[in-house]
């Protein structure tokens, strides 16, 4: 008992710890949200499912492309109009050629059909489309999809179209 007695004496001795003042405090500023979303994407980067709104099949960061079902839809964020073309790169995959044949390839920026593009053979395609400027939107996410008029379809039924490499707006 008297241990004990002694333990809890010692222990009410020790010194309070020594006295720091708050940090320096920083108030709210109102503005704009950060930047998620850039200008392109390629499907190799790290943040590519940011971009992706639908219709583009998973991936890791190190594959240079994904699968994308019929309709593939992404979303962007402009801070200028100065980039007034939308892009897409994607692949016709050969094995997937050799059944769909010859695939026609839509390109939309939000509602409104920019262009299709025939792919008479398999391989890298680019699209490009100049864009109004009346139809970007500065600071607000914009959508783009790429659409084919054939799909592939796998033994476990999943419908792949074709693949995607980047997509965005440039100058």
């Amino acid at each position: 008992m008297f241990t004990a007695l002694a333990m809890m004496v010692t222990c009410c001795c020790t010194t309070a710890p020594p006295w720091y003042p708050l940090p320096f405090q920083r108030t709210h500023t109102t503005g704009a949200e950060p930047r998620l979303l850039e200008e392109m994407i390629s499907m190799n980067s790290p943040y590519a499912d940011r971009y992706i709104v639908s219709g583009v099949l998973g991936g890791k960061p190190s594959d240079s492309w994904r699968w994308a079902n019929q309709r593939a839809e992404l979303r962007f964020q402009l801070l200028e109009v100065k980039r007034q073309k939308m892009f897409v790169r994607f692949v016709i995959a050969d094995e997937t050629f050799k059944t769909t044949g010859p695939v026609t390839m839509r390109f939309w920026l939000e509602k409104h059909l920019l262009g299709e593009m025939r792919c008479d053979s398999p391989g890298e395609k680019l699209f490009e489309a100049p864009v109004a400027a009346s139809m970007i939107k500065v600071g607000e996410p914009l959508t783009i999809a790429a659409e084919a008029d054939k799909v592939w379809t796998s033994t476990d039924n999943t419908k792949l179209g074709f693949l995607l490499v980047s997509a965005g707006f440039k100058e």
